[in-house]
């Protein structure tokens, strides 16, 4: 029985001797960071407690850490900053460290080396075609080709909506234009832009065509308009009332302003491009506001007696668009433009200054004066030029008889000598 108890005894002690580990220390990390980066470093002090230090071997390629930390049993991180290319070496140091195992002190350092890498060259595409491209039930003319940028549909009449099927040749281009599009009688220029991933872009075309029953056409300087006969896709105007006005023996809708008296239609060209005319009788005249400082005009054709002299024609650029005006040389900051001020409906010559970007009513009186006192001047030196003449000839007229005079007197005294 004694033999029994010992061996027992000597089993459980060997067991609690077993139980009881020494302290230990580690340190881990990612093998690898890419510069400009951060990499998070593990220090692991097991069973010990007390003063470490956390150090990089080189600062200029990681920086961070600490040269004293308390630590108790415990596991923390610390962050270092990847700033160069190149590796070093993180290092865990115990400073005054007690193992509480044994209760003697603790040392052996650990570490971990990083490598820190380049940034990895990333190539983005430059691929900005399209897979395929199509309007859901048509088929598109030509057939599709990722090269043809161009095409062309006819839609039944009254279609309003389309759905504009596309995808990219490149996963990670991105498209625009594609799903469901409105559309109006007559044609309709449907953009699908495709941006790929270095940003370049390519624009496919759908010229969609909705088919009228009985389409109305009409002439602007020589180009052919389709008239927009549908209420929906004729569009509001600021200032203007819905009416209706006869074209070509057809009521069509239209825009009345009571301040402008202008009765306005929305005319097509062929590429689908829709803009408001001045229907003035059989007349139509492009209608186009400008706000210049506060000022909206409308820029009318000029009448030939209006036009002060010495100003020649030329075409000036506001706001990306192209306005007829007259000007006194080609590089002066002034220009005249004609047209009716929408808000007040009364037509007036505008002078604009380009460079301060600012519209006021022409000086015609001035200008009157000027040109008055202009007559007058000329008035005054042509007939100071007649009177010169007139005294030149009988200046020329009294010399000549004199002459004469001086001729006869000679003559008789050489008869009275002889």
């Amino acid at each position: 029985m004694k033999r029994i108890l010992y061996i027992m005894a000597i089993v459980l002690s060997f067991m609690f001797i077993q139980n009881v580990s020494a302290g230990s220390l580690s340190i881990s990390a990612s093998s690898s960071v890419i510069v400009g980066n951060k990499v998070v470093v593990r220090v692991s002090a097991t069973g010990l407690a007390g003063k470490f230090s956390i150090k990089s071997s080189n600062n200029n390629i990681l920086s961070g850490g600490t040269s004293s930390v308390f630590l108790d049993n415990e596991s923390p991180t610390f962050t270092f900053d990847a700033k160069a290319i190149g590796s070093a070496t993180i290092t865990v140091t115990p400073i005054d460290v007690a193992d509480y195992s044994s209760g003697s002190a603790y040392s052996g350092s650990k570490s971990v080396t990083i490598n820190v890498k380049a940034k990895p060259v990333v190539v983005l595409s430059t691929d900005n075609t399209l897979s395929n491209l199509g309007i859901e039930g048509k088929e598109l003319t030509p057939g599709f080709s990722k090269d043809t940028l161009e095409y062309s549909v006819e839609l039944d009449p009254d279609t309003t909506k389309v759905n504009v099927i596309a995808n990219a040749s490149n996963s990670g281009a991105t498209i625009n234009g594609a799903g469901e599009r409105e559309v109006q009688d007559g044609p309709n220029r449907l953009e699908i832009v495709v941006t790929a991933e270095n940003g370049s872009t390519r624009t496919y075309v759908i010229n969609a065509t909705v088919k009228e029953f009985d389409p109305i056409k009409v002439k602007v300087d020589g180009i052919e308009y389709t008239v927009v006969r549908k209420k929906s896709g004729l569009g509001e105007v600021n200032g203007y009332e819905a009416t209706t006005v006869d074209i070509n023996g057809t009521e069509v809708p239209a825009l009345k302003s009571k301040v402008t008296g202008y009765t306005l239609v929305a005319l097509k060209d062929e590429k689908g491009n829709q803009n408001y005319y001045i229907k003035d009788k059989d007349n139509y005249i492009l209608y186009k506001e400008y706000t210049f400082n506060k000022v909206v005009l409308v820029p009318l054709p000029w009448n030939k007696n209006d036009i002060p002299s010495n100003y020649k024609k030329y075409e000036i650029t506001y706001n990306d668009s192209k306005i007829d005006a007259y000007k006194l040389n080609k590089k002066s900051k002034y220009a005249l433009i004609y047209g009716m001020n929408v808000e007040t409906g009364v037509e007036n010559i505008y002078m604009y200054d380009s460079v301060e970007d600012t519209l006021q009513i022409y000086n015609t009186e001035e200008t009157k004066s000027l040109i008055k006192d202009k007559h007058l001047y000329l008035k005054l030196t042509l007939g100071l030029g007649v009177l010169a003449f007139i005294e030149l000839v009988i200046l020329i007229t009294v010399l000549v008889k004199n002459k004469k005079r001086s001729k006869v007197k000679v003559k008789q005294m050489n008869n009275k000598v002889d």
